[in-house]
């Protein structure tokens, strides 16, 4: 089954109708950009330049929208989104009807790109990150409009680095997305085991992470297997022990440094954790054994 291109109102910037003739296993196909066109619709099969091994599309939506579909998934992608489909995979993709997509492309193929693509571990079909791409579109497109018989290998080599930095520069902007949209949960057990954490309350939390009580419960218990509040204690009776250790802390300026409303509630929850009641717990660690030594 053919392909299906319909693409009026483009513009191609560069055309090798003998891919292979490339000594770094990249093989440049074509490179172009699209007007907006809202009748524009791309489908190919999976199996699109199959004796180059497939081909690799990297493409940057300048302005307007658009949609892929591969694997039963639909992805929307507007002005300011870069997308690598992975060759080997069918897909579709085309123009919002009210706001069409003008973007800039490449195809490619070859093991350049795959050595690439593995080592990033990208292995899904359609690959979608948000950054600024459209200055290394353009660099590359002046580097392969100047391609002639005599610097072709020089200029393929330059092209190859810019592809292997639009590449990384999308898996780069997709780890700190990543990074910065984690889940809210792992962000109070970090501050919980933190020092600055050890006097809050569960209520302290949520004021300071914007949570519901109840929906933060439900979530920290789902992820860690514990309630918050059970964790908050948990934290606060090993530093208390670790604080009575020392020897060097009243009981009531360690009830205050760890958020206790009084000593005698601070007391009641030692003993309830440990058996033991903090002035017997550092009776114990400061009294000496049998040999004469201090436990």
């Amino acid at each position: 089954m053919r392909d299906c291109i319909k693409a009026d109102n483009a513009k191609i910037y560069y055309f090798n109708p003998s891919p292979q003739n490339s000594n770094n296993g990249l093989y440049f196909i074509r490179m172009g950009e699209n007007m907006p066109d809202k009748n524009y619709y791309v489908e190919r099969y999976g199996d699109t330049r199959r004796k180059l091994g497939g081909i690799y599309v990297l493409e940057y939506v300048i302005s307007g929208e658009g949609y892929i579909e591969c694997d039963g998934k639909v992805y929307h992608v507007k002005g300011g989104d870069f997308y690598f489909l992975n060759r080997g995979y069918a897909h579709r993709y085309y123009s919002d009807k009210e706001n069409p997509m003008n973007k800039i492309w490449l195809n490619c193929a070859g093991p350049y790109v795959g050595a690439v693509v593995s080592s990033l571990g990208i292995t899904e079909g359609v690959y979608c990150s948000h950054f600024d791409a459209e200055s290394l579109f353009k660099r590359l497109r002046d580097l392969l409009v100047s391609v002639d018989y005599k610097n072709m290998d020089r200029v393929y080599d330059r092209a190859a680095l810019v592809v292997t930095e639009i590449l990384l520069s999308a898996a780069t902007a997709n780890r700190i997305k990543h990074y910065e949209n984690e889940d809210v949960i792992y962000e109070v057990k970090r501050f919980v085991d933190s020092e600055s954490g050890l006097c809050a309350s569960l209520d302290d939390i949520c004021t300071k992470f914007y949570q519901n009580k109840s929906y933060l419960i439900f979530r920290f218990r789902k992820e860690f297997g514990i309630t918050p509040h059970k964790y908050i204690l948990q934290r606060k009776m090993e530093a208390a022990k670790e604080m009575l250790a020392s020897g060097n802390m009243q009981i009531k300026e360690i009830s205050n440094l760890l958020g206790f409303a009084s000593s005698q509630y601070f007391s009641s929850a030692f003993r309830t954790h440990f058996g033991k009641t903090p002035v017997e717990y550092r009776d114990e660690m400061h009294s000496p054994n049998k040999e004469g030594y201090l436990i």
